[in-house]
This record gives C-alpha cells, structure tokens and sequence, in this order.
C-alpha cells in the first residue's frame, strides 16, 4: 500500500506556535501538532490531498486526545459542509487516563474492514480532523501523525513492469537456443544416418530434462502457494461466536474469516461450529438441542491459525460439567441408598421391637418452587442477542460503566469499543447534539439512548420498547 502525500491545511481551529497544523504534512518526521491552549475541548484540522486518492487504511498516532474522529469530502462538492464519516469517534484515552495524564501517546492502525464500508469505494481529496478532550483542561492536546494509505501502489506497478520485461528476454533466450539446436541437426544431418539417430536422440534428452526440471520448479511452486494460502483452511466452515467479548472477539472473527470461514450472528441450517467461551450460555443449549455441529473452544481456531490447516474438533470440545458430574456420581448414589435401605429396616425392627422411634436421616426435598427459582437464576434470556452496543464513556464514571458492560453482556449483547457500522445502540446521557447528526448520517440505522432504557429492560428481564427513551433533535 502506498502513503497518501498530503498537499496543505486548509483551516484549523486551534494550534501552538511550535506544534503547529504544518507538522502533519510530513508524518515520517513525527512532530506535533497540539493546540495552543489547555483550556479548549475540541480542535479541529482541515487538510488537502495532492491527488484524489482510494483510502484502505489509517495509523494515527495519538498526544493527549480523549476522542478521535475522521471525516472525508470532495474539493468538488457544492455543499461546504458535506462530509462523510471515515473513522467515527474513536476512544484513545480513558477517562481516568485523560485526568492523570497517562498512556497520551496511543499508536493505533485502522484496517479497511474497521472504517466506515461507504468511504473505501470513492476517492477523497480533503480529511477533516477533529480530536476532543473533555477530562484533562491543564494539558494541551493533539496529535503526533496521520498516515494514510491507498490500495494503488506506484512500487508494484514498477514491479511488475521489471517482471514482464525478465520474462520476455527469457522468452528471446529459448528461442535463440532452440534456432542453434535446430541449425546442429541440420549441420549433423549430412553424416551418416546412425550418427544422426543419436545425436538427435541425445538433443531431444537434453530438452526434455530441461523441461521436466522445470515442470517440478512450477509444482513445487504451486505447493508453497497452496501451503501458504489460508484463505481455503476452512472454506466449508460456518460458525458463530457465544460468550466472547471485544477485542478478543473481533479477533477470532479475523483470524477464521481469514482461513475462508464464514461468520454468522445466530445459529441456523447451514452452520457447523459454535465457538464458544464457556459451556451453558444460550446458544450452546441452542445448538445441543438441534444435535448439529459441533461446539468448540477458541483454542481451536487459534491452533488451526498456527499450524496453518484444519485439526480435528475431537481435542477442543466443549461439553457441560454438570452432566458429566452427575454421570459419575451415580454409581456412588446408587451403593450408598443400598446401604440405608438396609440401615432404615433394621431401624424400623428395632422399633417395632422396643416401641421406639429412632431418627432416620431423610434426603432434602425440593419443591416446585426451588426449582422455578433455580431455572431463573440459571436460564439468563438473551434479550440482547445479536445486538452491537457503544456506551459514551464521557458520560458515566468507572463504577456505572462497569455496570452497563455487565448488563449489556449478561444478557447475550456486543459492546463494541468504537461506533462501527455494526452498532445500533448508543447508551449516552447527553442532548441531541452536531456529533450524534454526523454519526446518524453515516449510519442511518443507529439510536441514541438514555441510560433508564437498559435498567428497565434489565427490571422487566425483557426487551422494553425504546421510543420513550430515544435522543432526538
């Protein structure tokens, strides 16, 4: 992938005088740009492209900002204020982070499947930077670099041109060898006939090797590529991800996709492995019931990544431990009621005997309504199944944040670190605002939610409908 070169700063709202805007124009020098007081929430930063180019990936290099948003446009738009969001507002800092100041020089890379889909398919020529810090008002902040990369590279097309240029000198060295073999039959064929018969024999040996040499070059070749190719590992694998959390979620995800697996959000016909975390959790009752597929630990994709090919699911099973419990105790149940059968009859003719009662050990009995609060605590519903949740860290302290993961977790949702296109839930406290219009452009399908919606959907063990609690402008 080739850099992006950008060609000048259009406008910024906010810089020092040595850290300045300027800085970004040349990222391989890693200089700052900052703004030029502590006491500002938000700067922003406007910059051109020398040339439209296709976006694929981003590294930024963060110096004190909490939030980091990208967003791109046309130099030929109309509209001054259409943009388009690249990267939505990314968390760099943590609250915590931002008042002791620490951790300020995050590095993070951006890969094309982590921006936003309706970005990589055009070509841009502005970006628009805008870096937020709300917790820390006696630090300035900023950035270190932005690099940007486009799916075109100059280099491999220079490549590729030494390579057709190698392949046709060899082609014009074969056919100067094959005219000399021909030009000594010719000059051989004068003698006699026997002579013939075996030099053309030894001529036509020696291209044969020549070509079979080659053809186990070309093969050999071929396996290496085969070896190296992932991408067909598991090419007829269709699984689904239960009780993971991000990143390590994401991250299994990455790794089975690239080995040609497909990835599915809820368990259906055309599906054979669960990936799961730990036994019981809803789809792993889901899928023992259908008796399909087979459900395995996150050791197994992570093995078939190492050694690069498909094991056998056998050694990475994943199988309830209260069942299996009670399969090996039963035996031990079974000798030991024996035993107090016949205890409990010679009691019972002792007593008829002496006319006394003697006391008999009786097994605890359980009602139907121990077992009904049994199945409550073990039976979670997963009311946020197939769900993708962002809470505004901003909002809320360590304590309540803790909270909301728990909730959203427990009840089988996906709590993503950054707004992707995926998230349709955004747990905020704040008023309808310029950054939630931006975010609802780009993703049209997204909500913006009070914080009461996910307590009285935890209160009523259900799905409460949201319109009451909605953001709206």
């Amino acid at each position: 992938m080739s850099l992006i070169h950008l060609k000048n700063i259009l406008s910024c709202s906010s810089e020092d005088r040595v850290h300045c805007a300027k800085n970004l124009l040349k990222p391989e020098q890693y200089k700052k740009w900052l703004s030029s007081k502590s006491t500002e929430e938000r700067i922003i930063c406007i910059l051109e492209f020398e040339k439209p180019s296709l976006i694929s990936s981003v590294d930024i290099g963060n110096d004190g900002s909490a939030f980091i948003e990208l967003l791109v446009s046309h130099s030929s738009s109309s509209k001054p204020d259409d943009w388009t969001a690249l990267l939505p507002s990314t968390i760099f800092m943590t609250p915590n982070e931002s008042r002791s100041n620490k951790n300020r020089n995050q590095i993070k890379s951006f890969k094309s499947y982590q921006l936003n889909k309706t970005c990589l398919n055009e070509e841009w020529d502005r970006l628009k930077i805008i870096c937020d810090q709300k917790f820390n008002r006696s630090n300035q902040f900023g950035l270190s670099f932005v690099k940007l990369y486009s799916t075109v590279d100059d280099n491999k097309q220079i490549e590729i041109g030494n390579k057709s240029l190698t392949n046709i000198a060899d082609e014009d060295e074969t056919k100067k060898e094959e005219n000399q073999t021909k030009k000594k039959l010719k000059s051989i064929s004068n003698d006699d006939d026997d002579d013939d018969k075996h030099v053309s024999s030894n001529v036509s040996d020696e291209l044969l090797s020549k070509k079979s040499i080659n053809d186990n070059q070309t093969q050999k070749l071929k396996k290496k590529d085969v070896k190296n190719n992932k991408s067909q590992i598991m090419k007829n694998i269709a699984f689904v991800l239960s009780g993971f959390q991000n990143p390590l979620r994401s991250q299994l995800r990455n790794k089975a996709t690239a080995m040609g697996a497909t990835y599915n959000d809820d368990w259906n016909e055309k599906c054979t492995h669960l990936i799961c975390a730990f036994p019981n959790t809803p789809k792993f009752t889901e899928v023992q019931q259908t008796e399909k597929g087979f459900i395995v630990n996150k050791q197994w994709i992570i093995d078939c990544h190492k050694k690069n090919q498909l094991l056998p699911e056998k050694s990475y099973e994943l199988k309830e431990t209260n069942d299996n419990e009670t399969k090996q105790q039963t035996p031990k149940r079974k000798s030991e009621t024996k035993k107090r059968k016949t205890q409990n009859e010679d009691e019972n003719i002792i007593s008829k005997d002496v006319k006394k009662r003697t006391p008999v050990k009786k097994k605890p009995t359980t009602t139907k309504e121990d077992k009904k609060k049994k199945n409550k605590f073990e039976e979670i519903p997963a009311v946020f199944h197939g769900k993708h949740f962002y809470v505004s860290y901003g909002d809320y302290d360590d304590n309540t944040l803790l909270d909301i993961t728990r909730v959203i977790l427990a009840y089988d949702g996906i709590l993503e670190r950054q707004i992707t296109p995926d998230v349709k839930y955004v747990i905020t406290n704040r008023m309808w605002n310029q950054d939630f219009a931006k975010i609802s452009k780009s993703n049209p399908d997204i909500n913006f939610i009070n914080l009461d919606w996910l307590q009285d959907c935890h209160d009523a063990n259900q799905f409460v409908p949201m319109q009451p609690y909605l953001v709206v402008p």
